[in-house]
């Protein structure tokens, strides 16, 4: 779902909340934020750390931007355990990577 460039972290709360209410519909959230200057990386990251914690579905982050978002990726890593990418295609290729491995596993 694109929530659009000038999302705040109270537009990433709101659809998070609608995804917990509806997780039937969807099996990974690959959460993408880039920073703008609406958005505060560490609010962002609180909100997918929330995120994660109210669903058992798979949560990778993918908070681009290098320096600019070091706070929210300090909140992500910290006993979170959300992956963040820097790059989407390093993010589809480990999810794949796992999906992979699932699959053998249960042949």
């Amino acid at each position: 779902m694109d929530i659009l460039g000038d999302a705040d972290a109270t537009r990433f709360a709101a659809l998070f909340d609608v995804l917990i209410r509806h997780q039937e519909f969807w099996d990974i959230a690959f959460v993408i934020a880039v920073p703008t200057t609406l958005v505060d990386p560490a609010h962002v990251a609180n909100e997918i750390v929330r995120f994660s914690r109210n669903t058992e579905k798979m949560v990778v982050g993918c908070m681009l931007g290098g320096d600019s978002i070091r706070s929210g990726l300090r909140i992500l890593r910290g006993g979170s355990r959300i992956p963040n990418f820097e790059e989407l295609e390093d993010a589809f290729k480990a999810v794949g990577s796992i999906l992979e491995v699932r699959a053998v596993r249960q042949e």
